[in-house]
């Protein structure tokens, strides 16, 4: 890529580029006759057609992605036809740009992926090697196009060699419902059940935990020693993904916490980060065994669903930012039917509780109810030592 003035070019980039194909005593980067006429044979042969040589060649991160394989190839059709490519590619192989170099007169860029097959990079070097006023760059990746891979990589060396400085990338955010789950006095559970049984226990409490995460369309962020972090596309889905583990967990004779929460969360590879994530956290370690917790926000934005809570009070978030003083509100929870009652283990009540949010300075004790939807209160909850509690 050539960037002009009124005068001319003014600067040059040059990504993942060949001087010379050949290899002789003089230009050792190249390859041999042998090499380069099999290469030019096998890409004509196959050209515009899927295959994952083709996308080992160009993009190897891709290999087995069908969609991207099929676009590759009717990216090359449309490029050149079949009969085109042969000769082009022979007039490639030809290419001698060895004495074009030396005689850039304008700041150059070269830019090479360091394992990139199609073009070595040691041709990137050998060109850089021969401008004047270049500036080469070894960039991480496998990916001859430029486009595939860390693309932002390739566009910040750029624009850092035009402009003189790189525009902060902005971070992938989303609005997530994320679903912390825990079980409560796993550790007594296990010195009493032994090692080998405890495993087993575990594994069926994560099959049941990964059913209902498929059921509702949760999706798995990681596992936390004996619980899941999850997020949820909807607060509703998450809450009655969040019931079904609990009585799925009862039934094992397993005391599950859960805390639900709503927020954006910066989205870095397969894992959450943000302030939310903490909120979710702080709010499942204040649940009681058997409880769900859920923050305010979450409650505000189920309204309508069917899903009901009670009286709530405020309690401090340890380290969280907040506003003293904010609004507080309730909902009346339906008490539990009999049969509801004698399968949980837990004492009844028609009071259910939900967290407030960041503008509050805690969390709501939340529903903690049976699949279908009546209220169950669980253990007293416990109140933490540095809480300003008030009920509404």
């Amino acid at each position: 890529m050539a960037v002009g003035s009124r005068t001319g070019t003014a600067r040059i980039i040059l990504y993942g580029t060949l001087t010379y194909y050949r290899a002789d005593a003089q230009y050792r980067a190249g390859v041999g006759d042998g090499t380069g006429a099999a290469f030019v044979e096998a890409v004509s042969r196959g050209w515009g057609m899927p295959s994952d040589w083709a996308v080992q060649m160009w993009a190897p991160s891709m290999v087995g992605d069908e969609p991207f394989t099929q676009w590759l190839a009717k990216y090359a059709r449309q490029s050149v036809s079949r009969g085109a490519i042969l000769p082009l590619l022979s007039a490639f192989y030809a290419y001698d740009l060895v004495d074009v170099f030396p005689a850039v007169p304008v700041p150059t860029l070269v830019l090479q992926r360091r394992d990139d097959g199609l073009v070595p990079v040691r041709h990137g070097r050998q060109i850089a090697s021969q401008i004047p006023d270049a500036r080469f760059v070894e960039l991480e990746g496998v990916d001859h196009l430029p486009f595939v891979g860390d693309a932002e990589a390739v566009l910040n060396e750029m624009q850092d060699f035009l402009v003189g400085s790189r525009t902060p990338i902005p971070r992938q955010r989303r609005l997530v419902t994320l679903v912390f789950t825990n079980i409560a006095d796993s550790r007594p559970k296990a010195v009493d059940l032994g090692d080998d049984v405890w495993r087993e226990v575990l594994a069926a409490h994560d099959r049941d935990v990964r059913i209902h995460l498929t059921r509702f369309g949760g999706e798995e962020v990681k596992h936390l020693g004996n619980g899941v972090l999850a997020v949820f596309d909807g607060p509703a889905r998450a809450i009655r993904c969040a019931l079904g583990i609990v009585d799925a967990s009862e039934q094992k004779g397993l005391s599950v916490r859960v805390g639900v929460h709503t927020g954006e969360c910066e989205m870095v590879e397969a894992d959450v980060r943000g302030i939310a994530v903490q909120v979710g956290a702080r709010i499942a370690e204040l649940a009681a065994p058997g409880q769900i917790l859920v923050s305010s926000t979450v409650r505000d934005l189920v309204a309508g669903s069917g899903i009901r809570f009670g009286e709530g009070r405020d309690v401090e978030l340890a380290g969280m930012p907040g506003t003293p003083g904010s609004s507080r509100s309730s909902a009346t929870a339906p008490a539990p039917t009999p049969s509801a009652a004698r399968r949980s283990n837990r004492p009844t009540s028609s009071a259910a509780t939900a967290s407030t949010g960041l503008l509050a300075t805690g969390a709501w004790w939340s529903p903690c109810a049976t699949p279908r939807g009546f209220v169950t209160s669980g253990a007293s909850s416990p109140t933490p030592a540095a809480s300003s509690t008030s009920s509404t």
